[in-house]
């Protein structure tokens, strides 16, 4: 994340962190001097987050929601942060996923997300994955059938399973909304 946040000089601003599990990215945004609002399903993982935040001495406003159903108003954030939050939904699920994630994003704001890619795993895995998980592949393609309506893909960075740094074949994807 720091050498996007570089690379692309993204300066502070109003930051959603979807999925933030234990608050970690989170933490990391705020002491950018992001103004971080941050959301997980799980009631425990936000109770440790906002206890780490404590530990941190940073201002998190910290939420139990979905990322199918925010609690924040239309075009709150001028960024929305998620690292393999979408990936985990279904297709019907990822419809609903960027409708509500365009709406809490200010127009011209941008998305910044992390999910798996198929091409970044070995082939005796991609077979596993594509057998146990619908929603894959996901590749160019399909994100832009998926996200197409509402964004753009601006960048997307694909990392080699065999670069360690980078587990699970994660991908980037830098989308602004249209």
């Amino acid at each position: 994340m720091l050498d996007f946040l570089a690379e692309y000089e993204i300066s502070p601003c109003a930051v959603l962190d979807v999925g933030c599990g234990l608050g970690t990215d989170s933490i990391y945004l705020a002491r950018q001097g992001f103004d971080v609002s941050a959301s997980d399903i799980s009631q425990t993982a936000i109770f440790e987050a906002r206890l780490r935040a404590q530990e941190a001495n940073v201002k998190i406003e910290f939420w139990v929601s979905s990322a199918l159903k925010l609690p924040f108003k239309d075009e709150n954030f001028d960024l929305i942060f998620d690292w393999r939050t979408f990936h985990c939904l279904l297709p019907p699920e990822q419809a609903r996923y960027v409708n509500e994630i365009s709406r809490v994003l200010k127009r011209g704001g941008g998305l910044l997300l992390a999910a798996f890619y198929l091409t970044g795993f070995h082939e005796e895995d991609r077979k596993i994955l594509t057998e146990v998980f619908e929603k894959f592949p996901l590749n160019e393609e399909k994100m832009e059938q998926i996200f197409g309506i509402h964004f753009r893909i601006e960048f997307m960075r694909i990392f080699d399973m065999d670069d360690k740094s980078h587990c699970l074949g994660g991908m980037y994807y830098l989308i602004n909304s249209k």
